[in-house]
C-alpha cells in the first residue's frame, strides 16, 4: 500500500481561530514543531502556550500553515505516492522542488518553510526513512492510501451525470429505460461497486481518475440540468491557490465552484443535457460548442422521446464527424 506525506492533525490547526485554540488542539510535538516553522520566518520563538503572541503573530502562523498545505501538496505531487523509503526518489523530488521554487521567485516566508520541511525530510531519510520514530513525534507524518482500483475499460454508450442530492430517483429510472432499450450505460450505482479492488471510500484522486475515465469510455454523457456556479476572488484570494485547493475548477477557460458534477461536465466532448421543458444535444472540444440542437417537451413521455431523439442526433453527429 502506498503512502503520501501529511500535516498531522492539519484539519484542526486550520480550524483554530486563535492560539489558544491551536495549543489545545494539536500536542506538544506537532506545537513544537510549527513554533520552529514560526520560528523560521520571523526569527522569534514563542512560548510553548503562546504566552504574549499578538494578532499579527497570529496572521503570520495562518499563512505558515498555508505555506504548508501547500509544500505537502507539491512534494507528494512530485514523489507520487511511491516507497518514502526510496532515499535516491526522495531526494531527488526534493532536489527538483528547491530549484522550482528558485525559478518562481517564492516569497520569503514560504522559501523559510520549505527549508525546513525539506530539512526534516531529510533528516528522517538520513535516519532510515518513513519510520515509526518519525512518525510518532513530528508534525509531519505519513498516511496509507490504497492502491487505485481497476479501472473498468469496457466501453459504454451512454455516461449518467448527475447530483445525487437534486435527480436520484430520476437518473435511476433513466439507466433502468436505457438499459431495457439495448443501451451499455455507464452509472455510479451500476458500475462503482464491481470495480476491481476498490477501497470502502475512495480517495479524491482515485474517484477522480475514476469518473473522468468513465466519461471517455462512454460515446455521450447525459447530464441533469448541469448548472455549473462562477467563482469570484475574495481579497487576497488568487486564483491558483483556490485551484489546487479544489475550490475552484476552470471550464471553458473560466473559472468556476469545484464541483464533482462539474468534473464531469468539464470531461464531456459528445453530451445531452436536460433541463426543465428542453433537451440539448452538443459536441464541445477545447472549450468551445461545435454544435448543438435542442428539442421542446411538456411531461415526462415528451422527454423521453426528445432524449431517445437527441441520442439518436449525437449517434449521427458522431459518425458524420467520424468518417469526414
Amino acid at each position: 500500500m502506498a503512502s503520501i506525506l501529511i500535516v498531522r492533525d492539519y484539519e484542526k490547526a486550520a480550524a483554530a481561530t486563535n492560539f489558544d485554540e491551536l495549543w489545545r488542539s494539536l500536542s506538544n510535538d506537532e506545537l513544537f514543531e510549527l513554533r520552529v516553522m514560526f520560528e523560521r520566518v520571523t526569527g522569534q520563538m514563542l512560548t510553548a502556550q503562546f504566552n504574549g503572541a499578538t494578532p499579527e503573530d497570529w496572521a503570520t502562523m495562518r499563512r505558515v500553515l498555508g505555506h504548508l498545505e501547500r509544500l505537502v501538496r507539491r512534494v507528494n505531487s512530485l514523489v507520487g505516492s511511491a516507497d518514502w523509503d526510496n532515499e535516491a526518489l526522495v531526494t531527488s523530488s526534493l532536489a527538483r522542488a528547491e530549484l522550482e521554487d528558485r525559478a518562481a521567485n517564492e516569497p520569503p516566508e514560504y522559501l523559510a518553510i520549505a527549508n525546513a520541511l525539506y530539512e526534516t525530510l531529510r533528516t528522517d531519510l538520513w535516519y532510515g526513512g518513513a519510520g515509526e520514530s518519525f512518525r510518532d513525534r513530528s508534525l509531519f507524518t505519513f498516511q496509507k492510501v490504497p492502491e487505485l482500483p481497476t479501472l473498468d475499460d469496457r466501453s459504454y454508450d451512454i455516461f449518467i451525470s448527475y447530483k445525487t442530492s437534486r435527480h436520484a430517483d430520476d437518473a435511476r429510472r433513466l439507466a433502468d429505460r436505457l438499459v431495457a432499450q439495448g443501451y451499455r450505460v455507464w452509472f455510479d450505482k451500476y458500475v462503482l461497486d464491481r470495480l476491481g479492488s476498490r477501497p470502502e471510500v475512495f480517495e479524491t484522486e482515485y474517484l477522480l481518475a475514476i469518473l473522468r475515465h468513465g466519461v471517455k469510455q462512454a460515446s455521450c454523457t447525459i447530464i441533469f440540468e448541469g448548472m455549473l456556479y462562477a467563482a469570484a476572488l475574495g481579497p487576497g484570494e488568487s486564483e491558483e491557490e483556490l485551484l489546487k485547493k479544489r475550490q475552484l475548477m476552470r471550464v471553458n477557460d473560466a473559472p468556476v465552484i469545484w464541483d464533482w458534477h462539474g468534473i464531469e461536465i468539464a470531461a464531456t466532448e459528445w453530451g445531452i443535457t436536460i433541463h426543465p421543458d428542453t433537451i440539448t444535444a452538443f459536441h464541445q472540444a477545447g472549450g468551445k460548442v461545435l454544435w448543438s440542437t435542442q428539442y421542446s417537451y411538456y411531461g415526462e413521455s415528451q422527454r423521453e422521446d426528445a432524449i431517445d431523439a437527441a441520442l439518436r442526433d449525437v449517434a449521427s453527429a458522431r459518425t458524420q464527424g467520424e468518417s469526414s
